[in-house]
């Protein structure tokens, strides 16, 4: 173990950077913490918004429709101009804008067409209008097959949902469970282990692949495939260290509400299934690159990269199709999928389960296919000289 022993002395003495870059990423957890994971179960109730509804069929189902949405909200029905629309939605004066077809009964009842519905990027308040729409919707058609007759179907439908008119939020959302904290710190996580991994990792590994060094290893009769694997659990045990802290700062912060979580454990593998593919990247990384400049700078374009890709520091929600086709390929859009449902869902359904499941085992796939690829090129390497 000769080999470890020397990987294991140069990891202690670059230590610093694992602790810069972690405090870095701790500071910035505290502070998102301050401003946004502390919202409350109240914040996630439904709450009033400001509803514009252009009702083009002016029949009885879209009277009911504005009379649900008015119970609980400000509805608008004399805003139909598709541009004070749009700066109204602009400048957040209006949360929500619904469309009603010209024959919504028949559209909606019979067809099984749906209303065309607007509403601010990543403001999930409107979640509970859509909610509340289709609950009603859904109401009125049970009783329109069962051959009651449409007025009297909108009647007791708005009758159910004045009885229910206290919403609470149900198990299903974990966004109302006070789980936003630890949901963003998971969700960062990417960067913190790709940048501080793959910066780190090569300028250990630096040391070994200079010739001299290299020459007297492969004279001590290691072989090549050996040195690989005490190598690789050297950084393991690095990256392994890393994992350990930054789940324990998880822990500091959050305490009850991460322990208590009926997902913890998905959310610990996730993170190891991250890890593993941290450390890979790095791994092969540390075997290609010998520049320090170049080591900090292809580091930071596949931390940066990946985070911008993959729905780190943007939400997959928001990204264009082609740049989810592309991210798709990235590992770390498999754990960003895994932990948005992670935080989601309450009672994952068993389809959501096995996309965890698969999201799980990509990373994994690609992990070991990046360290195979690795151990190819260190043989390949020892080989020529």
């Amino acid at each position: 173990m000769t080999v470890f022993r020397g990987y294991m002395k140069i990891i202690q003495r670059n230590m610093g950077y694992v602790f810069l870059y972690t405090g870095i990423f701790f500071g910035i957890i505290l502070m998102l913490e301050s401003v946004v994971g502390k919202q409350t179960e109240e914040q996630y109730q439904a709450s009033a918004l400001n509803i514009a509804v252009i009702d083009e069929a002016q029949d009885e189902l879209s009277n009911g429709i504005i009379q649900a949405l008015s119970q609980k909200h400000h509805v608008i029905t004399n805003m139909t101009d598709k541009r004070e629309l749009a700066e109204s939605m602009y400048y957040e004066k209006l949360d929500y804008v619904v469309q009603i077809p010209e024959n919504a009964e028949q559209v909606l009842l019979e067809d099984g067409g749906s209303l065309k519905i607007t509403k601010n990027p990543g403001d999930y308040s409107g979640i509970y209008a859509d909610m509340e729409i289709n609950t009603f919707l859904q109401t009125v058609q049970t009783y329109h097959k069962s051959g009651m007759e449409i007025k009297r179907a909108v009647e007791r439908a708005l009758e159910i949902i004045k009885i229910n008119a206290d919403v609470t939020v149900q198990e299903t959302s974990k966004r109302a469970d006070g789980s936003q904290g630890y949901f963003f710190y998971f969700r960062y996580l990417p960067y913190v282990f790709l940048y501080t991994l793959c910066y780190v990792v090569p300028i250990v590994l630096r040391n070994f692949n200079e010739k001299d060094m290299e020459r007297r290893i492969n004279s001590s009769g290691v072989s090549s495939f050996r040195q690989g694997i005490q190598g690789m659990l050297a950084m393991t045990i690095l990256s392994g260290g890393l994992w350990a802290l930054l789940n324990g700062i998880c822990l500091i912060i959050y305490g009850k509400k991460i322990i208590l979580d009926s997902h913890m454990g998905l959310y610990i593998v996730n993170s190891i299934c991250l890890m593993l593919v941290s450390i890979a990247i790095a791994y092969l990384l540390g075997n290609l690159l010998k520049n320090t400049s170049a080591i900090n700078g292809v580091a930071n374009t596949i931390a940066l990269g990946m985070s911008f890709l993959c729905g780190v520091f943007v939400d997959l929600d928001v990204l264009s199709p082609g740049i989810i086709f592309i991210a798709k390929f990235l590992p770390v859009y498999w754990y960003e999928k895994a932990n948005i449902l992670l935080y989601e869902y309450g009672n994952l359904t068993t389809a959501q389960f096995q996309t965890v499941l698969m999201s799980f085992g990509i990373q994994i796939a690609v992990a070991l296919a990046i360290f195979s690829a690795t151990m190819i090129i260190k043989r390949i390497r020892v080989n020529q000289e």
